[in-house]
């Protein structure tokens, strides 16, 4: 699965800074948190998409959260680079919309099966998908990014 991929967090500031190893999803200390995501799809344009899932592998040891923080998703509505992308220069998000809360089993799963099924039918102005965690909670999730260990964040899609 090809992907290009950002994490920002409103404490990186302006500069942004390199992909981390893990990034805390929801901590307070963290602040909002942005991950832009796109990925390559592997099936056929007519595919009948029967479901899909965000996943994250949570860092193995890390305090749960006191109360788990809330994933909001939104299209990405203009072109990006995780290369070049910033806290300071992010693209333009669509309206956010509420998949509910992030717990960790011991991966994050969250259901986007709308939001894929509508990405699938608009290729060229697709720019991906951006998950959006505000920092309210005292430990947040400690997830894995995919340098150094797990798959990092991905897509599960499930055709009929």
């Amino acid at each position: 699965e090809q992907r290009d991929l950002a994490i920002l967090t409103a404490s990186d500031g302006a500069d942004g800074g390199a992909l981390p190893e893990s990034v805390a999803l929801g901590r307070q200390s963290t602040g909002r948190a942005v991950m832009l995501l796109r990925f390559v799809s592997t099936w056929r344009e007519d595919a009948d998409i029967e479901s899909a899932y965000f996943v994250l592998d949570a860092v193995e040891g890390a305090p749960p959260p006191v109360t788990p923080p809330i994933v909001e998703v939104a299209r990405i509505l203009g072109p990006w680079s995780g290369a070049t992308t910033t806290w300071g220069r992010q693209p333009r998000l669509g309206m956010p919309e509420t998949i509910g809360p992030l717990r960790v089993l011991p991966s994050v799963r969250r259901d986007v099966t709308p939001q894929v099924r509508a990405w699938a039918k608009r290729e060229r102005d697709d720019h991906g998908l951006a998950v959006l965690v505000d920092g309210s909670d005292p430990n947040g999730v400690l997830a894995s990014t995919g340098l150094t260990k797990g798959l990092g964040p991905h897509l599960e899609v499930y055709l009929r």
